[in-house]
């Protein structure tokens, strides 16, 4: 019933190498074999632990990230905001931030009055609308494409169905 103690060592922690492991044939079977025993070329003189490490990158200020955290959730809210009012929830009305001052906005707003200028003279010529189915280069209507218009008709229009109109005086 007593018979010697077997031979080894029990437990043996502290006989334990990674050195050992690394020339075991059953390497894989040990957790942490890749990071603490690692075998091959490419493993040499390399950081296999870099994901585990904090990023101490001194360029990024971490003033600048809170600035970049506080804009991204100042979009997420505007977003939230809109897409509830598509919705059709009803919803507070925010207060934009803006580094524009009322004085400068008067400013750029009446910078113009009383003057007017070629640009504004090509932007009124340019929104000034001939009318359904007016022809630029002839100045004529098309009263088929008019009927057309108003019958939801796809049919195509001749050029000899065009006649020509006659211009409104203004008073």
């Amino acid at each position: 019933m007593f018979h010697p103690t077997r031979g080894g060592t029990r437990g043996g922690q502290d006989q334990f190498k990674w050195e050992d492991v690394k020339e075991d044939k059953h390497r894989e079977n040990y957790l942490g074999n890749s990071l603490l025993a690692p075998v091959g070329r490419w493993q040499k003189g390399r950081d296999l632990t870099w994901y585990a490490k904090a990023n101490n990158d001194s360029s990024v200020d971490t003033s600048e990230q809170d600035k970049k955290r506080a804009e991204i959730q100042s979009i997420k809210d505007a977003e939230a905001q809109a897409m509830a009012e598509a919705l059709g929830y009803k919803t507070a009305k925010r207060k934009t931030e803006s580094s524009v001052t009322e004085n400068e906005l008067q400013s750029v707003i009446h910078k113009n009055d009383g003057m007017s200028s070629e640009f504004d003279e090509k932007l009124q010529e340019s929104s000034r609308v001939q009318g359904l189915g007016f022809d630029r280069r002839s100045g004529m209507a098309m009263d088929s494409q008019k009927e057309a218009f108003r019958t939801n008709s796809t049919k195509p229009i001749a050029s000899s169905e065009c006649k020509p109109i006659q211009k409104k005086q203004q008073t």
